[in-house]
């Protein structure tokens, strides 16, 4: 990554003229992009694309180093047109894809931990499925890898033994990373899960304080209501139980609200929106859902608990069309 940088930073850094004269042979040789990427430590997908748009200017790229009069563009010239290197730069662009569309995934609006949890051993097979394919020299999911190589040959020891190291990094971060299956499926889809069964034990594991009884009741209650099941389509999870009536449901609301609110979104309102108090900002179920599970797990009395003064405010910005929630919550005076 170091010397594919120093490359790029050679081209676009050294003088403003080279990189002017760089950007025209793009133009005239009508390349696909129209200039290299640099590399931020502080934009966290910006490897991978630097790495993506290098690898493919790399004909436009030794064109323009073969044409330079600056001395380094030897140097830099002889690094690109040396195969291995090449290939590990590659190599390298395919692996970012991968993580780059992972991590995108677990960005977002209304992301819940089930949604996390449930990608995180999706990518851990992939990986398996990433080295077979390297392994048979295939190479259907590192398209820019086999585009640089003429056999499978050429694939080294570094790039197959860096799949099994990549994928033993990401099972000792994860290890013990888990969730109640029955539990999450419940919290995602209420009317699909099986009133006998492990639920109610898992979810009283979650949950200590609900009463199992009046789970189950309230649970049969919610299965039977069509109008209540469309509202679940229409809302999707996190809207839909921040709506669910608390004084009829008490107890499967407070276990759904509890697991989608474990690691809540972050993503208080409308992205494109310049100012937090512009009238067209949108409600996010994410700041409903920490300050429900806020004042469930409290131990204060639900009729004196306070929330917490900055979440307060910024839910009474976040939540301004929710109805349901502002009167379960909106007793509170505003300190």
């Amino acid at each position: 990554m170091d010397s594919v940088m120093a490359t790029i930073n050679f081209i676009r850094s050294t003088s403003s003229l080279q990189h002017r004269l760089f950007r025209m042979l793009l133009s005239e040789m009508s390349a696909e992009h129209q200039d290299l990427l640099l590399h931020y430590d502080v934009r966290w997908l910006s490897k991978g694309k630097a790495l993506e748009r290098f690898c493919g200017l790399r004909e436009e790229i030794i064109t323009f180093l073969r044409s330079s009069k600056q001395k380094k563009a030897e140097t830099h010239l002889s690094r690109i047109l040396d195969h291995n290197f090449l290939a590990d730069a590659c190599f390298l662009s395919d692996i970012f894809k991968h993580l780059n569309d992972l991590n995108l995934g677990l960005q977002g609006r209304d992301k819940t931990v089930i949604d996390l949890v449930g990608q995180m051993p999706a990518f851990q097979v992939k990986l398996d499925l990433f080295a077979t394919d390297l392994s048979t020299g295939r190479m259907l999911h590192f398209p820019t890898l086999r585009k640089c190589i003429s056999s499978p040959a050429q694939i080294t020891d570094v790039m197959s033994d860096f799949i099994p190291s990549l994928k033993n990094n990401f099972a000792g971060r994860l290890d013990g990373l888990v969730l109640p299956t029955e539990v999450a499926i419940f919290a995602r889809d209420p009317f699909t899960g099986a009133i006998e069964g492990d639920l109610i034990a898992r979810a009283k594991e979650v949950v200590p304080s609900i009463d199992e009884g009046e789970f189950t009741l309230e649970l049969v209650d919610m299965q039977s209501s069509v109008t209540i099941a469309q509202e679940l389509c229409t809302n999707g999870p996190a809207m839909f139980w921040t709506d669910v009536n608390v004084h009829q449901f008490p107890n499967i609301k407070k276990a759904a609200i509890v697991m989608l609110s474990m690691f809540g979104s972050t993503y208080r309102g409308d992205p494109t929106s310049k100012h937090w108090g512009s009238s067209d900002l949108k409600p996010s179920s994410g700041a409903c859902l920490t300050l429900l599970f806020l004042y469930y797990s409290s131990e204060t009395p639900r009729d004196t608990w306070i929330p917490p003064d900055g979440l307060w405010r910024s839910f009474c910005i976040s939540a301004s069309h929710i109805g349901p929630c502002k009167e379960e919550i909106g007793h509170f005076a505003l300190r």
